[in-house]
């Protein structure tokens, strides 16, 4: 697959679905993964070329579905941009939010779906001091899942994904026993993203780096291997830039729609979601042996995402 937000300016890079179609299959891409931010715009997109679905994902929400106020507050600043942010005020909206998505991926016959496990707020981004716990975070995320999920017989993998915050990070074999343990879904699975995996190591600096260190991290996540059913497949080579930013002690503005620009700044800084090409990540694909993988890539423009599934083609020379 390849991945796409259904924003306006992604779409209109292509002329119709048949374009689009005709941009990926020369690459021997079978469909898209889709984040669905709007209506699907019949025009550009079909329900048949959409193989899986990336769940919308709010940065900081444990505090919100425990109901923890004060917490929410802190981070918001109103309960009107609460509101703008989750659509209601309670966990009732975020719930809400989520069976919209899983109805429609099931209505179209996705195959999969993404979640990620995570919570991280505006500060902690910058400051790397955390007040919630990876424990914290993953049983706050199996219980919505399973709020989600009980007694539901959808035909889609759950996949869980891994970022580099508190949560599902890979830093403890332990933490991604229990999220599986702690999750109900027959269908459940992880979804390796090794872009992600790469920001919890500041010190890679090549490819090839990056690739013996997932190596290693995989290997002490043996116990849960049969559980890595999709990878997302990307580069991220930051950790002088995250280095250099963390220094320079950012200030934050007081409003927070002003802090959530600083935010993506910083973000798309450290994220880099560039190709991921090197001798041997072949091999280690086929190691792991996915039901589906995607080519994870965030691009300027149509020329550019080009360019970048050219790159990641040849890894398959």
């Amino acid at each position: 697959m390849i991945n796409l937000v259904n924003y306006d300016s992604e779409l209109e890079r292509f002329t119709d679905k048949e374009d689009l179609i005709q941009f990926y299959s020369k690459y021997e891409i079978d469909g898209i993964e889709l984040q669905k931010v709007q209506e699907l715009q019949e025009k550009y997109l079909h329900p048949d070329m959409i193989i899986g679905m990336h769940l919308s994902f709010y940065n900081t929400w444990v505090d919100f579905y425990k109901g923890d106020m004060d917490k929410v507050l802190n981070e918001y600043g109103t309960m009107e941009v609460v509101e703008q942010i989750y659509g209601g005020t309670d966990k009732s909206a975020i719930l809400k939010a989520y069976k919209e998505q899983l109805e429609f991926a099931d209505r179209i016959g996705a195959k999969y779906v993404v979640f990620h496990i995570c919570d991280v707020s505006v500060e902690e981004t910058f400051t790397g001091r955390f007040i919630h716990s990876d424990e914290e975070v993953i049983d706050a995320s199996c219980s919505l899942i399973n709020e989600l999920l009980d007694g539901k017989s959808y035909q889609f993998d759950f996949l869980m994904e891994n970022l580099w915050w508190p949560g599902l990070n890979y830093k403890n074999p332990l933490m991604a026993k229990r999220l599986i343990d702690g999750v109900n879904y027959t269908k459940k699975g992880l979804m390796l993203d090794t872009g992600h995996l790469m920001n919890t190591n500041q010190e890679l600096k090549t490819p090839k780096d990056a690739l013996q260190y997932i190596r290693k991290v995989m290997k002490e996540h043996s116990s849960i291997k049969e559980y890595i059913k999709g990878i997302h497949l990307h580069q991220s080579l930051s950790g002088e830039n995250a280095k250099r930013m963390r220094s320079s002690k950012i200030e934050l503005k007081q409003d927070y729609w002003e802090r959530m620009y600083q935010l993506y700044e910083y973000i798309f800084s450290l994220d880099e979601h560039k190709p991921f090409v090197c001798e041997g990540v072949k091999e280690f694909i086929e190691e792991i042996n996915p039901k589906y993988l995607t080519y994870e890539l965030i691009t300027r423009n149509r020329e550019e995402h080009e360019t970048y599934l050219k790159q990641i083609s040849t890894i398959y020379d």
